[in-house]
């Protein structure tokens, strides 16, 4: 599609168009809900607010600064529906007093809501208690339908059958804590961690390194640190000796079980900048665990999950220390914090077909 960086008159094929508002990078990650717009309301433009330049394809303007300007621009457009995305730069003026119908969605001021909306939108319930007339309808932009549909069937039975293995554990009071997906050098902060977390409460560390080349290398440097470990595609047993403090994993099968088994999860891919994997919040979300990250989470769904207080976020090894301490010091709050973690990701699934209805239903 054409792109226009700025025009004092719009192309004509603009004119009368769906015109979806929204800062650059806003609009950039929000390709596939753009796609979706276009299937249902055929004409659809964009027009940029702020500074940065818009990378994408679709065609778009760039509003101006000023207030007036502005609405002198949209007038000439004369848009079927205006459909404001995200902050937006915290350009209110553009939904106050305009002549066209106008929607904003994923809205994060609490002055959306003195605004000419006809629908405004949230991510979560965390956001409505900041624009109490919002509608929580997920998060549009995360596009997270089919992936989470094959995660959220998972056999529940198989899930608790793996459980069990961890049932003299159970017994005596002590937690597990997972690591999970593991990339480079992260297994180091897992030993640290758990060292650490030993001091105040024994448990069980569970480690399953990403990339399966890794597997036997990893296991072999993790030797220098003196801990009866087990590997689970070698042990013998139907359960996990209580004498044993490390559990390491060494199949994809039964990373994804293991995490239906910890009171907490850490995840892998987020703790060094030499980790290269991408980290899987998701998986964890879904069975409603607590899930610690490190500071390398560039990840839309890990920023949201952040801000929204679904995901823990740790800079370093005392800080994921002191996030699980808390999750383990009460099993009622780590309890319900994955629950809160689970509704979170739950309002999230279909965000984008929620919208779409929504917007079609108050044309």
């Amino acid at each position: 599609m054409l792109s226009t960086l700025f025009a004092k008159r719009p192309p004509p094929d603009m004119v009368g168009a769906t015109l979806v508002i929204a800062d650059a990078e806003t609009l950039f990650a929000a390709d596939a809900f753009l796609a979706q717009l276009q299937k249902v309301f055929t004409s659809l433009a964009l027009a940029v607010v702020g500074s940065s330049r818009y990378a994408g394809s679709w065609r778009h303007i760039l509003l101006p600064a000023g207030a007036s300007a502005s609405q002198k621009l949209l007038k000439k457009i004369a848009p079927k529906q205006i459909i404001i995305l995200g902050a937006a730069q915290g350009r209110i003026d553009l939904a106050q007093e305009t002549q066209f119908p106008l929607f904003w969605i994923n809205a994060q001021d609490r002055a959306v809501a003195n605004t000419t909306s006809r629908i405004i939108t949230v991510r979560s319930a965390h956001l409505q208690k900041e624009i109490p007339l919002a509608r929580v309808t997920g998060d549009p932009l995360l596009n997270i339908s089919n992936i989470a549909d094959a995660h959220g069937h998972a056999d529940v039975r198989a899930k608790t059958a793996f459980c069990e293995r961890f049932k003299e554990f159970r017994e005596r009071g002590r937690w597990v804590g997972y690591f999970a997906a593991t990339g480079e050098q992260e297994e180091d902060i897992a030993y640290l961690t758990f060292l650490k977390l030993q001091r105040g409460k024994m448990g069980l560390l569970v480690v399953a390194p990403s990339d399966p080349a890794r597997y036997e290398p990893v296991y072999r440097d993790a030797i220098k640190y003196r801990l009866p470990t087990n590997r689970h595609l070698r042990l013998i047993t139907s359960y996990v000796p209580h004498k044993t403090r490390v559990y390491y994993i060494e199949d994809a099968a039964s990373l994804t079980a293991a995490y239906h088994c910890a009171d907490f999860v850490v995840a892998g891919g987020t703790l060094t900048q030499e980790a290269k994997n991408t980290p899987d919040v998701l998986t964890p979300l879904l069975f409603g665990k607590p899930i610690i990250v490190g500071p390398m989470h560039h990840n839309a769904l890990i920023n949201a999950a952040i801000a929204d207080g679904a995901i823990l976020l740790a800079q370093n090894v005392d800080d994921i220390v002191s996030n699980a301490s808390r999750l383990l010091e009460d099993t009622r709050v780590c309890v319900q914090f994955g629950e809160a973690a689970q509704k979170w990701i739950k309002q999230q699934l279909g965000a984008g077909q929620r919208v779409i209805e929504l917007l079609q239903e108050h044309q």
